[in-house]
């Protein structure tokens, strides 16, 4: 998704909270993940990769009301 400040965290519980763009706020995206959902930020190499483009951050795009939740069952 981005590259996101870190505004609290709590390795008791594994978890960080981000602050997150108010684009996704709005859509009502929780800021607390789980450190398995996570990832460090690496920054890229132009030099290497000259080509490269960094992806734009999710546009939801419609109201909360078109939205589905999906959960898997395995």
């Amino acid at each position: 998704m981005g590259l996101f400040k870190i505004v609290e965290a709590r390795p008791k519980f594994s978890n960080y909270q981000l602050e997150l763009l108010p684009a996704l706020t709005k859509h009502k995206i929780h800021p607390t993940f789980h450190v398995l959902l996570l990832r460090s930020y690496n920054i890229s190499n132009d030099a290497l990769f000259p080509d490269q483009t960094k992806p734009e951050p999710y546009d939801f795009g419609i109201d909360n009301k078109y939205e589905w939740f999906f959960f898997f069952f395995s």
